[in-house]
């Protein structure tokens, strides 16, 4: 088998580098923070809630269990959302201490889930 060949996998999968980043690229990091120069947005989906990536992860395992109809599944989604409200809450903990006008933005925005959570 030729070098290239056996390296193919290898070239098309990203890489780390050791410091949490993929392929040597400052704006990918394990950090959920972003630079100081960032303020905080709150147009388009974030006018609804705050961690709309979050709520996607949720509903898609939510739209999964109606698909199902299964017990177990149902009880995944609880554990999810229990999970990354708890992951959403020191994220913004962070956030409050990072932008001092996030906690305007808190009281302003639902966390989760349009206008209830």
């Amino acid at each position: 088998m030729a070098g290239s060949q056996r390296l193919g996998f290898w070239h098309a999968s990203p890489h780390f580098d050791g410091q949490g980043t993929i392929g040597s690229r400052p704006q990918f990091n394990a950090a959920p923070l972003s630079p100081r120069r960032w303020r905080v947005g709150d147009h388009g989906v974030y006018s609804l809630v705050r961690h709309p990536l979050y709520t996607g992860i949720i509903s898609a395992i939510l739209g999964w269990v109606l698909f199902t109809l299964s017990w177990p599944h149902c009880l995944g989604v609880f554990a999810i959302a229990y999970l990354l409200d708890q992951k959403a809450s020191l994220e913004e903990q962070w956030l409050e201490q990072r932008y001092p006008d996030y906690n305007a933005y808190r009281t302003r925005v639902s966390k989760l889930i349009p206008w209830p959570w």
